[in-house]
């Protein structure tokens, strides 16, 4: 006797009929359960059903931020157009202070441009290649590494987002 094979998609259908069968049944013996439950006001009073499910309520995810502008803030007190512009003032004199001491750190980069020749100026001798791996002194693709930039140190081509060399 010759067997038949069914098609993957026929299984398919078929395994999601006994699945809407399985889940239509499991409703019908829940809606019979709740019909064979005990009044709820016994003596009068409704209380809540010990089989019942908890409702649940949406909460919205993002709620309205305060200080936006729309309105008067809590706990805010006018102020008047001269106290604001003092504020501005002081912001810019703060500003101005650290101005310079931004400068000096710009200048004073942890890193060096290569020489003409490839080579990295002296005291800087960690090299960067333009795949963002760096080399060390020693190691075995330093010679032959064409350098993007030149570090002091190991440390701070690390602290730049570069990657050491595995070997």
């Amino acid at each position: 006797m010759r067997r038949h094979r069914c098609s993957p998609i026929r299984r398919l259908f078929l395994l999601l009929a006994v699945a809407a069968a399985a889940a239509a049944a499991a409703k019908a013996s829940k809606a019979s359960m709740a019909s064979r439950r005990r009044p709820a006001h016994v003596g009068g009073e409704a209380g809540p059903q010990p089989d019942s499910t908890p409702t649940w309520t949406s909460v919205d995810p993002a709620p309205p931020k305060l200080g936006d502008g729309a309105g008067p803030q809590p706990h805010s007190t006018p102020t008047s157009p001269t106290a604001t512009a003092k504020k501005a003032t002081a912001k810019k004199a703060t500003a101005k202070k650290q101005a310079p001491a931004a400068k000096k750190a710009v200048a004073a980069k942890a890193w060096r441009e290569p020489i003409k020749n490839g080579a990295c100026p002296k005291g800087y001798p960690v090299k960067v290649a333009a795949s963002g791996i760096f080399h060390v002194p020693g190691g075995r693709g330093y010679e032959r590494t064409t350098p993007v930039r030149c570090y002091a140190d190991a440390a701070a081509a690390k602290a730049d987002g570069y990657r050491q060399a595995k070997a």
